[in-house]
């Protein structure tokens, strides 16, 4: 949840920034997005096999240790070129997150388990792009640093709670593990 409020954030907060100060247009903001998804779609086919091969929790800490610093950064870009080339990296970060957490919490669940625990996943991650888009419009019109601020203070938190759950040599973590599927 609290990384897909950042992420939401920067969805809405991003392509004013271009427009607000670059005068960017639709076509270049079409541009950019799919820039960003096919660096995603690419890094996700990547990753995703990667994290199943090595360690999850340090794919993850990566991953939001560049959507991190994109986050600090993209406000201080001074043309459209630049953003060009940062935006997809953000993107790349998120596809190193994406597929590592959701490898991670169906890692060790029973069967019977994972359907809500994908349900519970689905739903949060929605719920957190919602309120990222409302809440990345209002700080937007107090400061527009603020949102990347505030998306970069969120993925920290984000990178401190992986931080703290236990990672096992074979994988598992025992906080995403359900106590009833101990048995």
């Amino acid at each position: 949840f609290i990384a897909d409020v950042a992420l939401g954030i920067v969805l809405l907060s991003a392509p004013i920034f271009t427009i607000k100060f670059f005068g960017a247009s639709a076509a270049y903001l079409g541009f950019l997005g799919a820039a960003g998804s096919a660096t995603y779609v690419i890094g996700v086919l990547f990753f995703g096999r990667l994290s199943d091969r090595i360690n999850k929790k340090l794919i993850l800490i990566a991953g939001c240790s560049i959507f991190l610093t994109v986050n600090l950064i993209i406000g201080y870009l001074r043309s459209l070129n630049q953003i060009l080339i940062v935006y997809p990296i953000g993107s790349l970060g998120m596809a190193m997150f994406w597929p590592s957490i959701q490898s991670w919490l169906a890692e060790n669940i029973k069967k019977d388990h994972l359907y809500k625990s994908i349900s519970n996943f689905n739903i949060s991650w929605s719920m957190g792009i919602m309120c990222g888009s409302f809440l990345g419009g209002i700080l937007f019109e107090i400061n527009y640093h603020l949102p990347f601020f505030t998306s970069a203070a969120l993925i920290l938190l984000t990178m401190m709670i992986i931080l703290s759950i236990p990672y096992k040599k074979d994988g598992s973590a025992g906080a995403f593990k359900p106590q009833n599927d101990m048995d």
